[in-house]
C-alpha cells in the first residue's frame, strides 16, 4: 500500500507532537510504503532515526520548509504560529497535489497537530483521508473559568469562538467531507464532531508513547510533579491552591517548564502561605524529566482543557499515580493504563476541586506504590489502529469517495438520486407520514426542480452506502434494467429506517415513470407478500421478480402509484383492514407454544405511512417484516394512535376517539393492547443519541404523544357508567387524565 503521510511534527525522542509523528511513521511503514511530509529541519534526524530499521527502505522523507524555529517559537502567540502552521498547511497542499501526480496514493493521512478547525492539506489529494487523532473540543470547565485569570478568560473566549466559527466555515471541513476514518482524541471532542459519525473513533495520540529506554531506580519520594509549558490554561495555580489542603507537610510542589505564568503562580504561592513548599524547576531535557517522574510520589496535571496529555501517558507507563482533572484527554487515558493508578477529580468550584485533588494526593503519597522495572505499555495500541484504519480506508475506497447527491427532505434525507428531476419524481411517489394535499405533494416535486428554491425543501448530501455496498449495488442496478428489458432506468434510492438490513431503489425509465420497485435482503429472507390471499380491503405489492447476487436476495416489486397518501380516516373502513389482515396470516402463521389463546395474528406496523390510498381509493399495505401474534384489536388501536399523533392531537383526546371506535363491548381489551405496546420495539425505535435537529424533536414530541396516549388508553374503565356515557359521547375526555376541561 502506498501512503502519503502528513506530520509537521516528527521526530524521535523530544516528547509530545514530534514523539506522536515519529510513531505514526513507524507504525505505516512497518507494512507499507510512506511518503512523510515534515518540516525539512527534520529531514536528517529523521534520515539517522530510521536507518537501523529495516523498514527504512519503504520512507521516503520530503522536506518542506517552516517558517518557525525554536527561537521564534517561544516568542509567538497561539494565533501567530497557526498563521505559520497553516502556511505550511498550504505548502503541503500543492506538493501533495504533486506527488499524487506521480505515484497514485492508496491512502492519505494528516498526523500531528491535527485539530477539527485547521487546516489538513493532504486533504487536497482525491483519495481516502485517515485523518488524527483530531483535537479541538475540550473546553474549560465553566466552574474554574476564574483560575485562568483576566487575561487568561479572555484568551480562551477568544479562542473558543475562533475555533468554533473556522471548524464551521475553514478549510478543516473539507478534511471531515473527504476523511474516511476520524480519530478523536477523547470523548469530548468525538461527542462535538458527531456522536453518530460511524467513521469517528476514539484515539489519544499519547497512546503512542514509549519510555522504555528510561529504568527507573531508587525508591519513590514525596514530591509533587507538575510538567507543563506554564500558561494559564496549564492549571498552575489550581495545583497551588491544592498544595494548601495536602495534608502531608514534607510534600513539595515541584514545577518543570517555563512560562508567561510563572510570576502569577509564584503569587499565589506567597498568597497562600505556601512558596517555600513551591519549587520551580525550570526547562529540563526529556530523560531528565522522566526519570524525575518515575520516582516522583504523585505526578499532578490539572489542566484546564487538554486534548491528550502525552506527559500522562509517560507517568501512567512508569507507573507513577496520576492526579488529573476529569476533562478531556488524561482520563480516556486512564481508561488505556487500567492497572495504573490515578484519578480523574470532576470540576467543581476551585476551592472543592483543590480539596478534592489534595485528598487524592494525600492518599497515594500514604500509600505509595513500588517504583517499577520495566515500563507498562497501554492496552490500546497505537500501531495497530493506525493500520486498521489504513486497511479500512482501501477496503471503502469507492464507497467513501462518492460524490454528492441530491436528497429529500433536507435535514433528514429519506431519498436519494443523482438528479433533481429524478428526485422530483421520487418526491411524487414519497410515502408522506401526514396526508398532504395531493397539490401540495405536486408543488413539492416541482420545486426541487428549480434552482435555488429547491434548496428549501432538498439538499446535497454524501450517501451512505446500501447493505450490500456499493460495487454490487451497481451491478443489481443493471441486472435489473436488462431483466426488464429496458434500455435505461434512473434510480431513487430510500434510505433503510433503524439500521434494518434492507436496502431499496426505485427505478424510473426515460419519461420518469416508475417502473419498478428493488429490494435487498440477506439471502433467506422470508417475504410474506409473495403468499398472502387476496382481500378486498387491500392490495399488497406484487413480487414480479426475484434472483440471488452474491449472497444476497433481490425482490422486484410493482410500484406504487404517483401521489398515494395515508388512508383517510374511516373507522370501519381501518378496522376492516386491520381483520382482514388477521385472517390473511392466520393461514401463513402456526400458532406456538406459549402464545396466549386469544391473541391474533396482526401486522405489526400498522401506520398511516404504511397504509397508503391511491388516487382511485385503493388501499395499499407495506412493510410487513413485523407481523407477529398480539392481542385483538392491538393493530388498529397502534393505527388511530399513530394517524391523530401526527396531526398533535392531545393523548386525552386521542383515548377518546380510541375508546369511541372500539365500542364499549371492547373497552376490557384495551388495557392489555396498550400494556403491549408500551413495551414493544416499534415505538419510538428512536436514533437515540443523536443530535436534537428541529426534526428529530418534532418526531420526539410526536413519540411522546403516543406513548401517553397509550397510557391514557390503558386507564380505560373497563366496566363503569362513564364509559358508557363516554361512548355515547355525553362524557368529555377529562376522565382519562384530567387535563382536558
Amino acid at each position: 500500500m502506498k501512503i502519503l503521510m502528513s506530520a509537521l511534527a516528527c521526530e524521535p525522542g523530544k516528547g509530545s507532537e514530534l514523539e506522536v509523528g515519529f510513531r505514526a511513521l513507524m507504525a505505516a511503514a512497518s507494512q507499507h510504503e510512506v511518503w512523510l511530509l515534515t518540516n525539512s529541519a527534520s529531514i536528517p534526524i529523521l534520515a539517522r532515526a530510521i536507518e537501523p530499521y529495516d523498514w527504512a527502505g519503504r520512507v521516503h522523507l520530503e522536506g518542506i520548509y517552516f517558517d518557525v524555529d525554536e527561537e521564534l517559537y517561544s516568542r509567538l502567540t497561539a494565533p501567530g504560529f497557526h498563521w505559520y502552521y497553516d502556511r505550511w498547511q498550504r505548502k503541503a497542499a500543492e506538493r501533495a497535489m504533486q506527488l499524487e501526480r506521480r505515484i497514485d496514493f492508496d491512502v492519505v493521512h494528516h498526523v500531528s497537530l491535527a485539530a477539527n478547525w485547521t487546516r489538513a492539506g493532504v486533504s487536497a489529494v482525491d483519495k481516502p483521508l485517515v485523518w488524527g487523532p483530531v483535537g479541538g473540543g475540550v473546553e474549560p470547565p465553566f466552574s474554574l473559568v476564574g483560575e485562568l485569570g483576566w487575561e487568561g478568560i479572555f484568551d480562551e473566549l477568544a479562542r473558543f469562538l475562533t475555533r468554533r466559527l473556522l471548524a464551521r466555515v475553514g478549510p478543516a471541513r473539507f478534511a471531515r467531507e473527504r476523511a474516511v476514518v476520524i480519530f478523536a482524541q477523547n470523548q469530548d471532542t468525538a461527542r462535538l464532531m458527531g456522536r453518530n459519525d460511524s467513521r469517528i473513533r476514539v484515539l489519544s495520540n499519547a497512546t503512542s508513547v514509549d519510555v522504555r529506554d528510561i529504568q527507573p531506580t531508587g525508591t519513590r519520594r514525596n514530591d509533587i510533579v507538575l510538567a507543563a509549558r506554564l500558561l494559564p490554561w496549564k492549571g498552575g495555580q489550581l495545583a497551588v491552591r491544592a498544595l494548601r489542603y495536602v495534608q502531608h507537610s514534607d510534600a513539595v510542589l515541584r514545577i518543570f517548564g517555563d512560562g508567561p505564568e510563572r510570576r502569577r503562580i509564584a503569587r499565589a504561592a506567597h498568597r497562600w502561605g505556601v512558596a517555600d513548599r513551591v519549587q520551580f524547576e525550570g526547562r529540563v531535557n526529556r530523560a531528565g524529566l522522566l526519570r524525575t517522574v518515575a520516582t516522583a510520589g504523585v505526578f499532578l496535571h490539572v489542566a484546564l482543557h487538554d486534548e491528550a496529555g502525552l506527559v500522562v501517558a509517560e507517568a501512567l507507563s512508569l507507573g507513577t499515580p496520576v492526579v488529573c482533572l476529569d476533562r478531556g484527554g488524561p482520563p480516556e487515558l486512564l481508561r488505556c493504563w487500567p492497572n495504573a493508578r490515578g484519578a480523574a477529580i470532576a470540576p467543581q468550584s476551585p476551592a472543592k476541586t483543590a480539596r478534592a485533588i489534595a485528598a487524592s494526593i494525600d492518599q497515594f503519597l500514604s500509600n505509595p506504590p513500588r517504583v517499577v522495572s520495566t515500563p507498562q505499555g497501554s492496552v490500546t495500541s497505537f500501531e495497530q489502529e493506525l493500520l486498521w484504519a489504513y486497511k479500512t480506508a482501501v477496503e471503502h475506497r469507492a464507497e467513501s469517495r462518492r460524490p454528492k447527491v441530491w436528497a429529500f427532505p433536507v435535514g433528514k434525507p429519506q431519498l436519494f438520486t443523482d438528479s433533481p428531476r429524478s428526485l422530483s419524481e421520487g418526491v411524487m411517489v414519497y410515502g408522506f407520514g401526514r396526508r398532504l394535499p395531493t397539490w401540495m405533494q405536486t408543488a413539492l416535486a416541482w420545486q426541487v426542480r428549480v434552482p435555488g428554491v429547491r434548496r428549501l425543501v432538498a439538499e446535497q448530501v454524501v450517501e451512505e452506502p446500501p447493505v450490500c455496498g456499493w460495487t454490487l449495488w451497481h451491478h443489481i442496478e443493471e441486472q435489473v434494467r436488462r431483466r426488464n428489458k429496458l434500455s435505461w432506468l434512473s434510480w431513487v434510492h430510500f434510505r433503510s429506517q433503524w439500521g434494518k438490513e434492507r436496502s431499496k431503489m426505485l427505478g424510473l425509465d426515460g419519461d420518469g415513470v416508475p417502473r419498478v420497485f428493488v429490494v435487498v435482503e440477506p439471502p433467506n429472507t422470508e417475504s410474506l407478500t409473495e403468499r398472502l390471499p387476496a382481500t378486498r380491503s387491500f392490495r399488497v405489492a406484487t413480487c414480479v421478480d426475484s434472483f440471488c447476487d452474491d449472497r444476497w436476495s433481490v425482490r422486484l416489486y410493482e410500484p406504487l402509484p404517483r401521489l398515494h397518501r395515508p388512508a383517510r380516516w374511516d373507522a370501519p373502513r381501518i378496522r376492516l383492514v386491520s381483520e382482514e389482515v388477521s385472517k390473511a396470516l392466520e393461514q401463513l402463521f402456526p400458532r406456538v407454544e406459549g402464545i396466549p389463546n386469544h391473541w391474533r395474528p396482526m401486522h405489526g406496523d400498522f401506520v398511516p405511512w404504511n397504509l397508503r390510498e391511491d388516487s382511485l381509493g385503493q388501499l395499499w399495505l407495506l412493510d410487513w417484516e413485523d407481523a407477529e401474534w398480539g392481542p385483538p384489536l392491538a393493530d388498529f388501536v397502534r393505527y388511530v394512535v399513530a394517524y391523530y399523533s401526527l396531526g398533535w392531537t392531545h393523548p386525552a383526546r386521542i383515548a377518546a376517539i380510541v375508546a369511541d371506535a372500539v365500542g364499549v363491548e371492547s373497552f376490557p381489551a384495551l388495557a392489555e393492547v396498550a400494556s403491549f405496546w408500551l413495551s414493544h420495539r416499534n415505538i419510538d425505535p428512536g436514533e437515540r443519541g443523536q443530535s436534537i435537529t428541529r426534526r428529530r424533536a418534532k418526531e420526539s414530541a410526536r413519540a411522546s404523544r403516543e406513548i401517553e396516549a397509550l397510557s391514557a388508553i390503558g386507564r380505560v374503565p373497563s366496566r363503569s357508567r362513564s364509559s358508557v356515557q363516554l361512548a355515547e359521547g355525553r362524557l368529555p375526555s377529562r376522565i382519562f387524565d384530567g387535563r382536558i376541561k
